[in-house]
């Protein structure tokens, strides 16, 4: 007898009347899959207040394999090489106008079978900041955990040569401290719960971030930060387009006296506190900012579309906080502005930002910057 055809029999409601094999509890199914592809080799362009114009070349493989190495040269003409345990391996060189990056990272999602994700990159890293130049190459460990669906935990551990030079003399003692070789090693323990429905244009959820470390090599130190934004749809069209977003941020941290000036607090510009320079706010010596021990800082914003396929859109903003060589609030700055978000397919999922800040409370030293700007593409 051959088996009734499901969905040919549609009045027939009786039990088990549309199953197509009603005389057997079960069915031998064969399947097959076919692997999607798992490698990625993306080129992209930037440009901006902060970082410059930079070009960057970027390598992914999703389904690395670091033992699976190849036996012959089919294994490689293949592809079958390095593949097939699925850990994330990436290849990344950035070149700049400020920046230069090289960086080779693997983790493993589940590392020896269980739920703890581990990784290693290791990287060669040069950025030509306000006052100084610094050069670093080093590598950082690290082993985390996944809660629920929000809850993260890691903890890593980094340790690197740092090159500091480049500034104008005479110098605060802080970058005399700091000058030439010096060896950085930290242990940074970290908490985050994210539960945002976009890591890029989030309408809704919180992010919040708690972190300790503690630094050792030339220089001994305790730092520990927390920084927290959330985010709520006051309003959208009938649909649900076009959502109107008020958001809040929040960052505060403090570290030790003796934190080299190069791991210190510092702020301005987008991100942080608009209306000033990159790093223009901040305690001033000898017309260098040293970088606080202490920083908070926080914004709120409202955003809403300009155009009907939400590809555009306007935000305007306070931005508040300080930057302390201390433990006490002395010099609050603040800035208000508003700006533009452009979204467009070929620069990929991040906006263009494009912010116009006034500063109306500012400290001796602060450096101040109207415009804010930051333009990137990846293809």
């Amino acid at each position: 007898m051959e088996p009734s055809i499901p969905g040919m029999n549609m009045t027939d409601v009786g039990p088990d009347r549309q199953d197509p094999f009603p005389n057997r509890s079960f069915a031998d199914v064969v399947t097959s899959v076919s692997e999607a592809p798992t490698g990625r080799f993306m080129a992209g362009i930037g440009a901006s207040g902060f970082q410059g114009l930079n070009g960057s070349l970027t390598i992914t493989e999703k389904n690395f394999d670091i033992f699976n190495v190849p036996r012959n040269l089919d294994d490689i003409t293949s592809g079958k090489a390095f593949r097939g345990a699925g850990q994330d391996f990436q290849v990344s060189l950035m070149a700049g106008t400020l920046i230069n990056r090289f960086t080779v990272s693997l983790r493993d999602p589940y590392l020896f079978d269980l739920p703890i994700g581990g990784g290693a990159s290791g990287y060669l890293f040069q950025r030509v900041y306000p006052d100084w130049t610094e050069s670093r190459g080093g590598g950082r460990f690290s082993l985390g955990r996944q809660f629920g669906t929000s809850t993260y935990a890691d903890v890593a551990f980094r340790i690197e040569d740092v090159n500091f030079n480049g500034y104008r003399t005479p110098a605060p003692a802080e970058y005399l401290a700091a000058t030439g070789h010096t060896t950085l090693a930290t242990l940074r323990p970290t908490l985050r719960y994210d539960n945002r429905n976009s890591p890029f244009l989030p309408n809704k959820g919180q992010y919040l971030e708690l972190s300790f470390e503690q630094g050792w090599g030339s220089f001994t130190y305790p730092k520990a930060e927390i920084e927290g934004r959330t985010y709520f749809t006051t309003g959208s069209r009938p649909d649900g387009s076009g959502p109107r977003i008020l958001s809040f941020r929040g960052h505060f941290g403090v570290t030790g006296r003796d934190t080299p000036v190069y791991e210190r607090f510092f702020a301005g510009y987008l991100g942080s506190l608009r209306g000033f320079q990159y790093r223009g706010v901040g305690p001033h010596v000898l017309g260098s900012n040293i970088g606080g021990t202490m920083m908070a800082i926080g914004s709120v914003e409202y955003m809403f579309p300009l155009i009907a396929s939400d590809a555009l859109r306007q935000v305007v903003f306070t931005d508040f906080g300080t930057v302390e060589n201390g433990y006490s609030f002395t010099n609050v700055r603040a800035s208000v502005g508003t700006g533009l978000r452009l979204t467009l397919p070929q620069f990929g999922p991040l906006p263009i930002s494009i912010d116009l800040a006034f500063p109306v409370a500012k400290a001796p030293g602060d450096k101040v910057n109207y415009f804010n700007f930051s333009i990137g593409a990846v293809y």
